[in-house]
């Protein structure tokens, strides 16, 4: 399943969803490093199923995802998510 198709069903930014995945953040789906600044991301559509039909659907539309005060890239909770170029963070 694409990134996009997975975002689109959890109400989440895509961006947001691919640096949860390399985050470790949700059981359907992960990032895999392909290089220093790369990533594939695999996402099951079964477990993505399960997961909105579940009590996990709750913690996504609970997730606070909140600007780094920089403003190059976000926070998901409290766990800073990887910065972008020109983050002091």
């Amino acid at each position: 399943m694409l990134v996009s198709e997975a975002a689109q069903r959890l109400g989440m930014n895509t961006q947001t969803l691919r640096l949860a995945l390399q985050q470790d953040k949700f059981p359907f789906g992960t990032a895999i490093k392909t290089s220093p600044h790369r990533y594939t991301y695999y996402i099951n559509s079964k477990l993505l199923d399960n997961y909105l039909k579940g009590s996990g659907y709750e913690t996504v539309l609970n997730t606070s995802v909140t600007p780094c005060d920089c403003g190059n890239h976000d926070s998901v909770g409290s766990d800073v998510i990887q910065p972008t170029k020109g983050c002091s963070a």
